[in-house]
């Protein structure tokens, strides 16, 4: 038997053993954060970033009004004129132009398992023991073992040592300089699967 751990499509359980059905979108974000990417527009000129608390979740054909400016630095923009603001025909940035961006590498899976490899050595030895002195099979022993490690990287996506959110995606979303973390979307479909072979 092999388990396997981390975000996967499939029959797959969480750290109760409850049967998790992870949505297709978040194996790519996964991936992305998992070993980093750069992202590259294709059927545009540039991609489209969220870089303010009303364009976060959002994209550029929900706002009817926005128009296109140049900063005073070059940096390109969607974004509409400021309502009540002092300076007249100010312009509220809402997205940020650019070709391609860099999400640099956030290890959740492998560091997670890394770090918390003496926890899951422990249930480990729990479960043979278990198959020795308590009648489990090992199915049963697989998925006390699954489970164990589904919690341990789960708890290094809340407290690990990640590079903190940056530039635009901060601007989006003030205050949380974290990352993975912000609908816990990622986190709850972290799950494990056992392979019979």
């Amino acid at each position: 038997m092999k388990i396997h751990v981390g975000i996967q499509g499939g029959r797959s359980y969480d750290e109760n053993g409850g049967e998790v059905d992870t949505p297709a979108d978040l194996l790519t974000i996964a991936g992305v954060h998992e070993y980093g990417m750069t992202i590259k527009a294709k059927r545009a000129k540039n991609l489209a970033i969220p870089i303010s608390p009303k364009s976060k979740d959002k994209r550029p054909a929900d706002f009817p009004d926005l128009q296109f400016f140049i900063s005073e630095k070059g940096g390109k923009f969607l974004g509409r004129i400021k309502k009540g603001g002092k300076n007249r025909g100010e312009m509220e940035a809402l997205f940020w132009l650019t070709p391609k961006v860099t999400i640099p590498e956030r290890s959740f899976i492998r560091a997670g398992y890394d770090n918390g490899k003496s926890t899951i050595a422990v249930a480990t030895e729990k479960a043979l023991h278990a198959i020795i002195y308590d009648g489990w099979n090992a199915r049963r022993a697989a998925d006390y073992i699954g489970m164990h490690a589904v919690k341990v990287v789960k708890g290094y996506v809340g407290n690990g040592n990640f590079e903190p959110k940056h530039g635009p995606t901060l601007a989006a979303y003030p205050g949380k300089t974290k990352p993975l973390i912000r609908s816990g979307r990622l986190r709850n479909s972290i799950t494990y699967r056992i392979e019979e072979g």
